[in-house]
């Protein structure tokens, strides 16, 4: 199974469709990731996110980080 590697443009694209503030379920969506990975990649830091209460809010500006050091942009 080959994996292709996004450009920027195709992750701008995909992004454009949520808000700016990102849920773990919208990250579940975008990444297809299930929800024990999701949670585990933001209580490590993986992926930056803010603490607002219990809920995880995750700024679309570090999903982009994220996706950059993934693809080894940085």
């Amino acid at each position: 199974m080959e994996m292709k590697i996004m450009g920027d443009g195709e992750k701008k694209n995909i992004l454009d469709n949520y808000s700016d503030v990102l849920t773990p379920v919208d990250l579940m969506s975008i990444l297809h990731t299930g929800r024990t990975l999701t949670y585990k990649m933001l209580r490590s830091g993986s992926i930056k996110s803010v603490r607002a209460g219990r809920r995880y809010l995750i700024p679309k500006k570090y999903l982009e980080e994220f996706l950059d050091i993934k693809d080894g942009v940085k």
